[in-house]
């Protein structure tokens, strides 16, 4: 029962704490080392009467007497919800899960398409480049365009220009 995700409602009706004998370092020991032990906590729980429980797992005759041990693909073993809540809060939880695979599946669907498509546009343009530089006789007339444009500002003197607008 202990770390179990289900907690049963029990009730205390024993609670002592055995001090041990320590010796006269034991103050800065429990305060250096927050695990070491100060006393002995003896303690006695039960499950108040009337209560209703349901046992998950597997159920098997010992003696004639029947035992229930716990399975390791359920997260239940003892628990005081009933056996069709049990079933809802798995199926839930199932839910839960599926729909978030779905959305995880469409997430990389669309992160590894957009990769895709900029891996072929850059595969696209290196191939256009080679075959800039494969035939340089071909050359658009933008590009000269620019080199005019390029050659424009080279005449201009460092001094001439606006220091504020950049302009003449």
């Amino acid at each position: 029962m202990d770390g179990a995700r289900q907690p049963l409602p029990l009730t205390t009706v024993y609670n002592r704490l055995q001090p041990i004998n320590s010796s006269p370092y034991a103050f800065l020991q429990a305060l250096f080392f927050p695990e070491y032990p100060v006393g002995l906590l003896d303690v006695e729980k039960i499950l108040p009467p009337g209560r209703d429980l349901t046992a998950v797992g597997i159920c098997s005759f010992n003696n004639g007497v029947p035992e229930i041990k716990s399975c390791q693909n359920l997260p239940y073993f003892l628990s005081e919800m009933t056996k069709d809540k049990i079933i809802m809060d798995l199926t839930e939880t199932t839910s839960v899960i599926f729909w978030g695979g779905v959305i995880m599946r469409c997430l990389s669907v669309g992160i590894l398409g957009f990769a895709a498509v900029k891996a072929w546009n850059r595969w696209k343009l290196w191939h256009h480049e080679r075959e800039q530089q494969q035939n340089p006789d071909e050359q658009r007339p933008e590009q000269h365009v620019v080199a005019d444009e390029t050659e424009d500002e080279d005449d201009i003197l460092d001094g001439a220009l606006c220091v504020v607008c950049v302009t003449v």
